[in-house]
């Protein structure tokens, strides 16, 4: 990788050639969103054999088999690491860098170990989410169709784009977010044409395929009344500012605690095993910390509540945990964390708040929503897409206000303290300086 713009001598693309790709990009969305149930399916497979057998046949619930079983995760994900023996560990960031300088020619090899990894990870209870994985998934499948294909780097960059939309809607079932997910996290823009019109296609056969699959998602009210568009919204946007600070910190955690587990004088599996117990063990207290974390979410966006301190607690070990449980070497994502992360972080301000002004009708939920947005928009530095996650969550009119000035106060205040996105500080650390509108490398020291 040179670090400069590529120059283009392939031919102009035909009508026809644009048309093969409006049809792969259909294709590939069906294919990507099959993928995905089948791995989430795997994942529960796992998660259901360890919980409903292995746990019990331990001793009773909580204590000891929990820490005995992530630990057990760590030995489990090592070996799946070495067995399969990647060229190059990739996640999000080397797709960003493959889109980037490398003509989005991706290594099929690194993903099966990361999803291998994270399926294995995640059944056991490993503290991270499915977003990573599940992106993979389809830029790999793109990047391989349209590298089969023989059709030029434009086209394959674009294929593993919209793959990596479709993968994110799998996920998440939000289709606006999984667009502008692929566009700003993957591609740093809009890109043109021929990057927009194969992320909608691929996203929404991959929405249509998921539906099918598993229904149509849950949705979540907002109370009458509770979001006004005057002072109260003040109140709210508390909520952003806590989730700022929570971003800035998850972010530079990231490296901070990789470069402290490489500092163990330990083999790797023995690193991830003591990482894998160390979750174990907070979970012996805090059993929410576990998983991938949306499920606490869409309970406060339900209107559930808890306890002031369990909320700090779960906020804090969640921010800790999956940093250092990636930076031991386990593979998976980062967004279900953050949205733990971001709506604990709302729900506690509010259970600090409300009180204080109980005649607003304010809601924790809203608040919660709140957290969530300005968390994802700091630690992904993807606002569009942070607003558009949560309003398609709860497709209230009302609530787009809070949710933009939440995704701006996030991104405008978390990045000036970051060395990167959560996915792109990888690339800092090797050198490596995007500039921004749409990536490109500026410089590298490789």
């Amino acid at each position: 990788m040179n670090g400069t713009v590529r120059p283009s001598s392939e031919p102009k693309p035909s009508v026809v050639d644009y048309a093969g790709l409006g049809i792969a990009s259909l294709l590939l969305g069906i294919g990507t969103a099959a993928l995905v149930w089948l791995f989430n399916r795997a994942i529960d497979a796992i998660h259901g054999f360890t919980s409903d057998i292995v746990a019990p046949a331990l001793g009773p619930s909580g204590g000891w088999p929990v820490v005995l079983i992530l630990a057990i995760a760590g030995l489990a994900v090592a070996g799946v690491v070495r067995f399969l023996r990647p060229a190059r560990l990739a996640a999000i960031a080397y797709i960003i860098d493959g889109v980037a300088e490398g003509d989005g020619r991706l290594d099929p090899h690194n993903a099966g170990v990361v999803i291998a990894g994270a399926t294995v990870g995640i059944g056991l209870g490993a503290p991270l989410g499915t977003d990573t994985p599940s992106a993979m998934i389809g830029a790999h499948v793109g990047s391989w169709v349209a590298g089969r294909l023989g059709w030029p780097a434009i086209f394959v960059e674009a294929l593993v784009v919209a793959g990596v939309g479709a993968g994110i809607s799998a996920t998440f079932l939000a289709q606006l977010a999984a667009i502008f997910f692929a566009l700003e996290v993957v591609l740093g823009g809009v890109g043109g044409a021929v990057f927009v019109v194969p992320t909608l296609l691929a996203v929404a056969a991959a929405a249509v395929t998921t539906y099918r699959l598993t229904g149509t998602p849950a949705t979540f009210s907002v109370p009458a009344d509770a979001v006004r568009w005057d002072v109260s919204l003040a109140l709210y946007l508390l909520a952003a500012m806590a989730a700022v600070l929570a971003a800035i910190a998850y972010v530079r955690l990231f490296p901070l605690l990789k470069g402290a587990w490489l500092r163990v004088p330990a083999p790797g599996w023995a690193r991830m095993v003591a990482a894998g117990a160390i979750v174990g063990l907070v979970a012996i207290w805090l059993p929410d910390v576990l998983g991938t974390g949306p499920s606490v979410m869409k309970s406060l966006f339900g209107g559930a509540t808890m306890p002031l301190a369990t909320l700090v607690a779960l906020a804090v070990a969640k921010t800790l945990l999956t940093p250092s449980t990636l930076g031991s070497g386990f593979v998976g994502g980062v967004i279900g964390p953050a949205m733990l992360i971001g709506s604990t972080a709302g729900a506690a301000v509010a259970a600090i708040v409300i009180p204080l002004f109980p005649g607003l009708g304010l809601s924790p939920a809203v608040f919660a929503m709140v957290g969530v947005t300005a968390m994802l928009a700091g630690s992904l530095h993807a606002p569009l897409f942070a607003a558009m996650m949560v309003f398609e969550m709860v497709g209230a009119y009302e609530m787009l206000v809070p949710l933009m000035l939440a995704a701006a106060i996030g991104y405008a205040l978390a990045r000036p303290f970051q060395p990167g996105s959560v996915y792109t500080f990888p690339l800092t650390g090797l050198g490596i300086r995007l500039r921004s509108g749409r990536f490109t490398v500026m410089e590298t020291n490789t």
